[in-house]
């Protein structure tokens, strides 16, 4: 079983923040560059998605009630309708998920309550080219999934052909 999520968030600075509520959340050095080269950044108890608009965007979140197969872990998920997909896992030891924009108060963001513990979250990024060259207007959204008890390694597994374009071209 799983609860579904249909949020609007503030993608302010073109980033939405997912943190244990109630624990202190330690944001990696790297946070900027990896939001930039790969559209997400996990620390231990903090998660930062990278959008292509700078206001609000449309997010899915699906909290599963059970941990994930073994078997399917390891199973790469259907990619076909996205247009760029990760892996990553989040420690939420209060079981609070704070859901917010980089500057938005903390009174204004989305919470959702889950049981306390470790997640495995895949992350899913579709129509990130509908956006204008401003990133005011689009039909992009975000939909991240969590799995309790479930441990995922860290991963792209399906690169946003812009992304790709850019890092190739930075390296050339």
């Amino acid at each position: 079983m799983k609860i579904v999520h249909e949020l609007i968030v503030f993608a302010d600075n073109f980033q939405v923040h997912l943190q244990d509520q109630k624990e202190e959340a330690d944001f990696p050095e790297s946070w900027n560059d990896l939001l930039l080269t790969q559209l997400y950044v996990a620390g231990e108890r903090v998660l930062g998605i990278g959008t292509v608009r700078d206001l609000d965007v449309e997010m899915t979140i699906e909290v599963n009630s059970d941990r994930m197969d073994d078997k399917d872990i390891y199973t790469d998920p259907d990619c076909s309708d996205y247009d760029h997909v990760a892996q990553c896992n989040i420690d939420l030891p209060s079981g609070e998920i704070l859901i917010s924009g980089c500057t938005e108060s903390f009174d204004e963001a989305h919470r959702i309550s889950v049981p306390p513990g470790t997640y495995g979250v895949r992350m899913y990024w579709s129509n990130l080219d509908s956006t204008d060259d401003l990133g005011f207007e689009g039909d992009d959204h975000y939909k991240l999934e969590f799995w309790p008890n479930t441990y995922f390694e860290e991963r792209i597994i399906k690169m946003w052909r812009h992304l790709a374009y850019q890092i190739n071209s930075q390296n050339n």
